[in-house]
């Protein structure tokens, strides 16, 4: 199924047409809602960014860089097997060792390397793009469909009034989401 599908399969279980942007809006919150869940690798993003000083220190701009950025996956050095890992505060010791170690700072990824580089290796989660029925297709939608339209009609019967029939979709999607995840994060 695609988002058109989706979106005609919520249209007519609840034959409410005025709804219709509501229903395309809530199919694409379904849809971030359980990408975000968990990182898949279908989500992962990868990049070589070349250093615009060549050096062992980078602060990289993430909405030029990284488009629909989540998170980090993994930065190391290219054509090394030098990682950078998390730097886990932001307030760091005097003793603590910043070599190799990378953090965000409001748009900003910065990275402090232990020596010189030309270009990073970036892999990256990536928020799920904005689906429409130009754009309708995205990884999830080929074994997760099913959760993401009743958690979309969920939202949608709740806000039309239908209490029992919104409770109802919405266990079907958790249901449905639960078999998705355990088979898809196996792989």
């Amino acid at each position: 199924m695609n988002f058109t599908d989706i979106v005609s399969s919520i249209l007519s279980t609840t034959k409410r047409p005025d709804k219709i942007n509501d229903i395309r809006r809530e199919v694409n919150a379904a849809i971030l809602f359980f990408s975000t869940d968990a990182e898949y690798a279908q989500d992962m993003q990868e990049i070589q960014y070349p250093l615009p000083i060549a050096g062992s220190e980078a602060a990289i701009n993430i909405a030029s860089v990284l488009p629909r950025f989540r998170s980090v996956g993994y930065i190391k050095i290219s054509g090394t097997k030098i990682y950078a890992t998390k730097l886990e505060t932001l307030t760091p010791s005097t003793c603590t060792d910043l070599r190799n170690k990378y953090y965000l700072a409001g748009t900003s990824l910065n990275v402090n390397l232990s020596q010189h580089a030309a270009s990073l290796d970036i892999g990256y989660y990536a928020y799920p793009p904005y689906l429409t029925d130009a754009a309708p297709t995205y990884w999830m939608l080929e074994g997760n469909w099913y959760a993401i339209e009743q958690k979309a009609l969920s939202t949608i019967l709740n806000d039309i009034g239908d209490a029992q029939g919104a409770q109802g979709a919405e266990r079907k999607a958790v249901a449905a989401y639960s078999l998705f995840k355990n088979s898809a994060t196996r792989g």
